[in-house]
Order: structure tokens, then C-alpha cells, then sequence
């Protein structure tokens, strides 16, 4: 009886201990709760950002689909050729955002070397676009003395086995391919690159045969996607 009534007074002061201490827990003032709000909105919106710009790093890095151009000028296209001059080509599809920085950085590239080479812009993509881009494209290339091309059904697309915008190539003046890709880092990165440097120093060469073509990656939209078109 009397350990039963030790262990009943132990349970009864317990609980008593235990209302006390529930009684003294002080409940966050609603300054306290706005800020950890506030914590909690930061915390979430930094980690939304870098998401963002994670995954807008992994877009701009991503290359497009190479093309596998001919070794050899091919004797299907209608593109011209000039004796004894390089042919400078670079396919563009006209509602491809990334290929603009491309189109930057060949100016670049058609201001250093206009005496070396022949170059044509090839306006492909599978449909013709409005007649103000139609107008941009043609003033922009007789301001810079370049041929235009219109390959809207990509017929020299699919012969030269172009996938992406932004495709640039170069035939030396015997007809072998030189310099195959790219021309910008990244997708709208028009700065100084490896792609742009072998290019120009391929030029300069003034046509001589290499062993191997120089290829880099190439930055751009597809130009068989419809969603381009």
C-alpha cells in the first residue's frame, strides 16, 4: 500500500512538473513569426534563382548537332564557287536568336580577311520568313559586300549536311574543307573564341590542303525542328 502510494505521488508531481514547463514555453511573438516568414520567402527565392541560372548556364554550354560536311565541295550544290578564291559559308536559320552573336562574330571575321576568301550567307530553315527580316539580311550583306543565298526548302542545308544555325565552313580554293562548326563559345556569346581564331588563322593560310579539317562546337538552334520554323 505504501508503494502505491509512492509511485501515484511520484506520477501526480511528474505531471505537475511537466504543466509547468508547457506553461512556461513562450509562444513566438508576431514580429518573430513575420521574420522567419520572411527567412523562409529569401531562402526560396535564392534557391528559384539558382536554379534558374543553372539551368540557363547548362542551355548557353549545350551544343547543337555538328554537321558532318563533305571532305570535298560537293558537285550537287548551286552555291558558286570562285576560282582561286576560299568559299566562306555560313548557314543561318532567321528565327534563331543564339545564331545572331554567330552572326556578330563572322562580320568580325569578313573585316579581317575580305581579300582571302568568297563568303555567302545561306538563309535555310524550311520557311520564308517576313519580308522585314527578308529586307535586314539582304542590307546587311551588301553592306559587307557577301553573297545571300535563300535555302528556305534546305536543300543546300541537306547537302552540306547542316543541322544547326550558326554553321559556318570553309573550302579551301582546291575544294577541301578546312574549318567546319562554330564560331561563338556559347549560345549568344559573341566574344573571342577558339572556333573564330582557328577560322581566320585557316584563311590566312590562303587555301593550302590540311591533313585533318578544324571542327568546334557548334552553338545555334536546329534548323529541322518545327518549332524553329
Amino acid at each position: 500500500m505504501l508503494l502505491t502510494t509512492t509511485i501515484i505521488g511520484r506520477f501526480i508531481a511528474s505531471a505537475n512538473v511537466k504543466t509547468q514547463n508547457s506553461k512556461s514555453i513562450a509562444i513566438p511573438s508576431p514580429q518573430f513569426r513575420r521574420f522567419l516568414g520572411f527567412c523562409l520567402i529569401i531562402i526560396v527565392w535564392f534557391v528559384l534563382v539558382l536554379t534558374g541560372f543553372l539551368l540557363l548556364c547548362d542551355y548557353s554550354t549545350r551544343p547543337g548537332a555538328s554537321a558532318a560536311v563533305p571532305t570535298k565541295w560537293p558537285e550537287n550544290s548551286t552555291l558558286p564557287q570562285v576560282d582561286g578564291r576560299q568559299s566562306l559559308l555560313f548557314f543561318i536559320h532567321p528565327c534563331c536568336p543564339c545564331s545572331m552573336a554567330s552572326l556578330n562574330v563572322f562580320e568580325r571575321i569578313l573585316v579581317k580577311t575580305a581579300s582571302s576568301q568568297d563568303a555567302t550567307v545561306v538563309l535555310t530553315g524550311g520557311v520564308e520568313p517576313n519580308q522585314k527580316t527578308r529586307d535586314w539580311f539582304q542590307n546587311w550583306c551588301q553592306k559587307r559586300n557577301v553573297r545571300l543565298v535563300w535555302d528556305f526548302r534546305r536543300e543546300e542545308a541537306e547537302i552540306f549536311h547542316v543541322k544547326t544555325s550558326g554553321q559556318t565552313i570553309l573550302y579551301n580554293k582546291n575544294g577541301s574543307l578546312v574549318f567546319s562548326g562554330g564560331i561563338t563559345a556559347g549560345r549568344g556569346h559573341a566574344g573571342d573564341n577558339p572556333g573564330q581564331q582557328d577560322l581566320q588563322a585557316a584563311i590566312h593560310v590562303n587555301g593550302s590542303d590540311q591533313a585533318t579539317a578544324k571542327c568546334h562546337p557548334l552553338y545555334g538552334c536546329s534548323i529541322w525542328e518545327e518549332t524553329n520554323e
